[in-house]
């Protein structure tokens, strides 16, 4: 006998003879065609994967985030430093300026 391909109630396929295929649709309630099932699943893999591959965008982004932040950060160090070494620098230069007026007077 030949064989055919029958779906079972979840949509998996199965082999079977022919007469044990179409008892298996009678008494089970199986199918001779893919039900609409295989495509529920396979939305149910693509949500899946959107979901996992907006979760990675996700830590991506806050990571990116972070990068940034910590640039930021020693910007601003680097910034506060270089305007500190300014003010000592200019303190320098006013105190050598006052010793020079007095070496003058």
């Amino acid at each position: 006998m030949a064989l055919i391909k029958c779906y079972d109630t979840t949509g998996k396929e199965h082999t079977r003879e022919s007469v044990d295929a179409r008892e298996c649709v009678k008494e089970m309630g199986w199918t001779l065609e893919p039900k609409i099932i295989e495509l529920e699943k396979v939305v149910v893999k693509l949500t899946a994967a959107e979901k996992k591959a907006a979760k990675e965008l996700e830590e991506a982004e806050k990571a990116k985030a972070a990068e940034q932040a910590k640039i930021d950060e020693e910007k601003r160090l680097a910034d506060e430093k270089e305007s500190a070494e300014k003010a000592e620098l200019d303190k320098l230069a006013a105190d050598l300026a006052d010793l020079e007026n007095k070496d003058k007077e």
